[in-house]
């Protein structure tokens, strides 16, 4: 599944840097195997569900990649990144997220430095390779020790004045079919301008076993939960209370409405995307979101 990898001295560099860049991480038929799984569900759009691919913005998504492919589900729970994962958090990790996304035109916006202040660590494998056209995302090696700390004004992006004078040490991800970035969530990272649609990258995102409430709840087969074992089905959440989030079954196949696009609006107005935003939340000077769970170096 993997090329020959230095566990030791990756986990060594995630917990020092906060990420680590591993070209060209996947062996060839591992990426060949999951673009195979997935293709008929590239091939099937929804606009209001999860069954298929949906489309939001300039992407597109498989939100729960445990129905979809069980060749990404085994890269997800492989035993080396869960015990990658539990030497991090310094205990059991939990599968929080598990996703698609292909970016299918191009976005000139830039995504500017932030933070997620979200305390787990998220695993981005790129099946298509990533470049500076495809849109590659680029970190600060350290900062996710400052994840948010610095912040005064109620916002997730980073002040400039905190890193323009840093931004020769930025890193950015590059390389080829099966390269991986991982990387603490908490580190000041941003996102180029998409200039060529095309990047297709697998999602993991990881959190300790006692934050259930940042995790999904995941939709799966019952025919992959067999190829698991019980520590694999533990870190998906099988046995264990509901994660915080639920993952949703509504609608399922349901073909496109005036009653999904009446509902979204609707949404949209509860929520206040449409009309005057809501009021910022402050961020506590030296305070991040979400205290950081990590095992000693």
């Amino acid at each position: 599944m993997y090329r020959s990898t230095d566990w030791t001295e990756l986990r060594a560099t995630i917990m020092k840097d906060g990420a680590k860049l591993l070209p060209d991480f996947l062996e060839p038929t591992t990426v060949a195997a999951i673009e195979r799984d997935i293709e008929s569900w590239r091939r099937q759009v929804n606009f209001n569900d999860i069954y298929g691919s949906s489309i939001a913005g300039p992407n597109r998504w498989i939100y729960h990649l445990g129905i979809a492919s069980l060749d990404a589900l085994r890269l997800a729970l492989d035993e080396k990144i869960l015990d990658l994962m539990d030497s991090i958090f310094g205990g059991p990790a939990i599968l929080a997220e598990f996703s698609y996304q292909e970016k299918v035109r191009p976005d000139p916006n830039h995504l500017k430095m932030h933070s997620d202040m979200d305390g787990g660590i998220l695993a981005f494998y790129y099946l298509s390779g990533v470049d500076d056209e495809l849109g590659c995302t680029r970190f600060l090696p350290g900062t996710h020790e400052l994840g948010g700390s610095l912040q005064i004004e109620p916002s997730l992006f980073i002040d400039e004045r905190h890193y323009k004078s840093r931004m020769g040490e930025v890193q950015a991800a590059r390389g080829g079919p099966g390269t991986a970035l991982i990387f603490d969530q908490d580190i000041w990272h941003d996102l180029l301008p998409v200039k060529k649609a095309g990047r297709r990258a697998v999602w993991c995102l990881y959190q300790p076993q006692s934050r259930t409430q940042c995790a999904i709840d995941h939709l799966y087969r019952q025919s992959f939960l067999a190829a698991l074992n019980d520590r694999q089905r533990r870190a998906f959440g099988i046995g264990s209370p509901p994660f915080g989030r639920a993952g949703s079954l509504s609608k399922i196949g349901l073909p496109l409405s005036l009653e999904h696009f009446k509902f979204a609006i609707k949404y949209m107005m509860w929520h206040r995307y449409i009309g005057a935003p809501p009021p910022a939340k402050k961020v506590p000077k030296g305070a991040d979101r979400r205290a950081r769970i990590r095992a000693r170096v």
